[in-house]
């Protein structure tokens, strides 16, 4: 069972920060995560997975961005919007974690966003199947092309509006439970009846003081109706 936690300490970002690079080979600047939100998931006392959530500049999407864009008209109006959340320096050790863990992972990740109050989420990435997965949720493509880092990698960074994140986000997992549930009870037939692993709880553990909270149904503005105060409540 994964127990999310927020990470707070030194100690625990410097773990954060060595595992990401470990896995990623991106460099993660370690004051950057003393002023994000980062949250840990833990198997046993081992560190499986993670993100950081930010809402402050300098945004780390837009440092990203190779010098010869990041001027862009588009990309600077962009990051200059004051309601803006990105979800970034995502790691998940594949080895620890099953694939309904995961699915509960990145859902995770964009409740914590949407609960930011953000108007807009951004995210990104330099891996193909990692920016497949997340344009499901978040589907406007803000650029594409060479990053800053070490290579000039190409890379992809994507955004979406509050609402219909989280209507992308329900209709995700909808899918991604049948087709993880499905293929369960396959493995399960074939290796006699084993349990199913347990989901990530939503509530952690007691008293841990940063645990992620429920995942609640959001009502959905209609079209045409005002829309509703930037920092307002996921539900």
């Amino acid at each position: 069972m994964l127990i999310p936690r927020t990470l707070t300490t030194q100690s625990d970002l410097q773990l954060y920060q060595a595992r990401y690079k470990a896995l990623s080979g991106l460099p993660l600047d370690i004051d950057f995560l003393s002023r994000a939100m980062v949250r840990g998931f833990f198997d046993g006392g081992t560190l499986v997975a993670g993100y950081a959530l930010n809402r402050a500049t300098p945004y780390r999407y837009h440092r990203l961005i190779h010098p010869d864009e990041r001027d862009r008209q588009d990309i600077k109006e962009f990051f200059a919007q004051p309601d803006v959340a990105e979800l970034c320096c995502i790691w998940i050790d594949r080895a620890a974690v099953t694939p309904f863990s995961r699915n509960a992972i990145y859902i995770c990740s964009v409740h914590d966003a949407v609960r930011s109050g953000a108007r807009k989420i951004v995210g990104g990435s330099v891996t193909p199947k990692v920016a497949a997965f997340q344009r499901l949720t978040l589907d406007v493509m803000l650029y594409e092309g060479r990053w800053s880092t070490a290579g000039e990698p190409m890379g992809k960074i994507y955004d979406g509006d509050r609402e219909r994140v989280v209507w992308n986000t329900l209709k995700l997992a909808a899918v991604t439970y049948a087709r993880d549930t499905a293929a369960l009870l396959r493995r399960r037939r074939a290796t006699g009846g084993r349990r199913a692993p347990a989901p990530i709880p939503s509530d952690g553990r007691p008293g841990d003081g940063g645990a992620a909270p429920p995942i609640r149904p959001t009502r959905l503005r209609p079209a045409g109706s005002p829309p509703t105060r930037a920092g307002s409540p996921l539900s």
